[in-house]
């Protein structure tokens, strides 16, 4: 409760005079949670929106978050895809394999889109990208962090993948 409360107070002495806190000062404002962000960055590249992928992955970096976490809440989140793939071809609908992979059924439709957007080829090849980059990362690359995170989401961004059906 006494963190709310500091979160509260924050944002009534930033909005100062104005009438009502709206959800663009919470946004600003108030941490989001790295989960969170993960999620948005891959609904963003569902709807073909690198752009705001790569910029949520930007104030990642800026807020000082560190590469290695920002790996791993991406893994959480891809493995799942990867695991609700397989259950997929393995003859499961794609939302009983979805939710069988762990997904909370508030996002099962979005992990859904995520799924038809990356194609099965890509997901095949996901454990073999996520090493490639923890490997770069622990400096086995020349490359900034930041550099190697834009080239691993433009790989998951590309399109002309094939599609996933129900």
């Amino acid at each position: 409760m006494g963190l709310l409360d500091q979160e509260l107070l924050k944002l009534a002495i930033y909005v100062g005079g104005k009438p009502r806190i709206e959800f663009a000062d919470v946004d600003k404002l108030v941490g989001n949670s790295r989960a969170q962000d993960i999620w948005k960055i891959f609904d963003a590249m569902s709807l073909g929106n690198v752009k705001d992928a790569l910029a949520i992955v930007d104030r990642l970096f800026d807020q000082g978050e560190e590469p290695l976490r920002i790996l791993g809440a991406m893994t959480w989140q891809l493995r799942k895809l990867a695991q609700a793939t397989r259950l997929h071809a393995q003859g499961l609908s794609l939302g009983a394999a979805i939710s069988q992979a762990g997904v909370p059924p508030f996002k099962q439709r979005e992990a859904e889109a995520q799924i038809r957007h990356l194609g099965r080829r890509r997901l095949e090849r996901l454990y073999d990208w996520l090493l490639q980059i923890n490997l770069d990362l622990r400096g086995n690359s020349p490359l900034s962090a930041r550099t190697l995170f834009e080239r691993f989401l433009l790989q998951l961004a590309r399109k002309n993948e094939p599609a996933i059906r129900h």
